[in-house]
């Protein structure tokens, strides 16, 4: 997961992780919070009740704060 105020600066992210990265946010969520919320409920409505979230660019703390202050509060509703 790699989340963002805009999804330019989700991207810009991206780049930063390298091919590896790249790769690995394939199967993942590049974007804003409305990005994020949005797979949350695709998986949701799949039958997952447990997602973890993997944080790649672990220097780069406003993608936590927009978890906690936009993505989860919202992901405990989803069904």
């Amino acid at each position: 997961m790699c989340c963002a105020a805009t999804r330019g600066e989700a991207e810009r992210h991206q780049e930063f992780l390298g091919e590896a990265g790249a790769r690995l946010l394939g199967m993942g969520v590049v974007g804003v919070p409305g990005d994020v919320l949005g797979r949350l409920e695709q998986l949701a409505e799949a039958g997952l009740d447990t997602v973890y979230f993997h944080i790649y660019d672990v220097d780069y703390l406003d993608q936590v704060r927009l978890l906690g202050q936009e993505v989860l509060p919202q992901a405990g509703s989803l069904s």
